[in-house]
């Protein structure tokens, strides 16, 4: 009877060994799957390597964006190095920046796993998307972001856009209010794909750029979750006045538009329209307001906040002195 109670007071000893032994296994599997092989994608993500991005994604996700950036385009022959460019340089704003292409093209895998979200168009008219259906189809697929924008798509930009809405986020001048970022573009002819692959020659390429009248080359509309694109008319973009009436029907409606131009680099890429883009006409229906009124009210110029740099430091301030063809009849 001893020799038996010995053996079981063994034996409960073995099972205890191995339970032990059991946890050890599965905290060290974790350790390695979760804290070390991040580690890994995130020095792999740095390499630029496609295959890695898909499974990072899924990490940069969790994040509420800063902003969620979307693009829309139809793709024809003169557009091919433009659009690749772009595919190529948004992805370098993840993970603060959350990336969606609205397109009923095809578009290459290899660029979903540099990190963006392809959608269909769903409301267009003659072939142009409507810009109201593309902010709320964004807003539904990422529904905490701090901020909604459209930018065309042959637009490049730096981390100077990152930069530019950290500080206007938090500015005490627009914090919990309603408010949409605009600016003008550099028009840049001939970017090469290396020149779009990094920040650094974005920068070096925009150099040869140059901006035209301040009335025009309007390509970005950043906006707040509130804005009230639900109410918005259904104007399409790359159609005439969208951009001069967007920025009037900010300020009469009260909210804070922001000129961030100085701060925010847009390099436009030069590149041919194509012969069916047509005469540009399809918001004239939806948009009554007179065009030479909307020239006036809608330009950059009449922007009530503006950034800057001040000892390389972005700071939104309000304009000291708006011309007074801003606040003439109309608004």
């Amino acid at each position: 009877m001893v020799l038996n109670s010995k053996v079981a007071d063994s034996s409960m000893g073995y099972r205890e060994i191995f339970w032990i032994c059991v946890i050890i296994a599965g905290i060290t599997v974790y350790f390695y799957s979760t804290v070390l092989s991040d580690r890994y994608l995130n020095k792999r993500h740095l390499k630029h390597e496609p295959f890695q991005y898909t499974k990072y994604n899924k990490i940069a996700r969790k994040k509420t964006p800063l902003i969620t950036l979307f693009t829309s385009w139809d793709v024809y022959p003169e557009s091919f190095t433009v659009f690749n460019n772009t595919l190529q340089n948004w992805p370098l704003l993840r993970p603060h920046v959350n990336i969606i292409l609205f397109t009923n093209d095809v578009i290459p895998d290899k660029y979903k796993q540099l990190g963006w979200t392809v959608l269909p168009i769903k409301r267009q008219v003659k072939g142009h998307p409507i810009l109201k259906h593309l902010f709320l189809e964004a807003m539904k697929h990422q529904p905490y972001s701090k901020l909604y924008g459209f930018s065309n798509g042959d637009l490049l930009f730096t981390e100077s856009l990152i930069q530019s809405l950290r500080k206007i986020i938090v500015s005490p001048l627009v914090f919990n209010r309603t408010y949409m970022i605009v600016g003008q573009r550099m028009n840049t002819p001939n970017v090469t794909r290396e020149e779009a692959s990094s920040w650094a020659n974005v920068e070096k390429a925009a150099e040869r750029g140059e901006m035209k009248k301040t009335f025009m080359g309007i390509d970005y509309f950043l906006t707040s979750p509130q804005y009230h694109w639900k109410d918005i008319p259904e104007v399409q973009i790359g159609q005439k006045l969208y951009d001069t009436w967007l920025i009037w029907d900010g300020r009469r409606m009260g909210y804070n538009v922001i000129d961030a131009s100085n701060t925010i680099l847009a390099v436009h890429q030069n590149a041919p329209y194509p012969e069916k883009h047509g005469k540009m006409k399809n918001n004239l229906p939806y948009i009554k307001e007179p065009s030479q009124m909307l020239y006036r009210h809608g330009t950059l110029r009449c922007c009530e906040f503006y950034t800057l740099y001040i000892n390389h430091t972005v700071k939104l301030r309000r304009r000291k002195k708006i011309p007074n063809h801003c606040h003439s009849s109309g608004i």
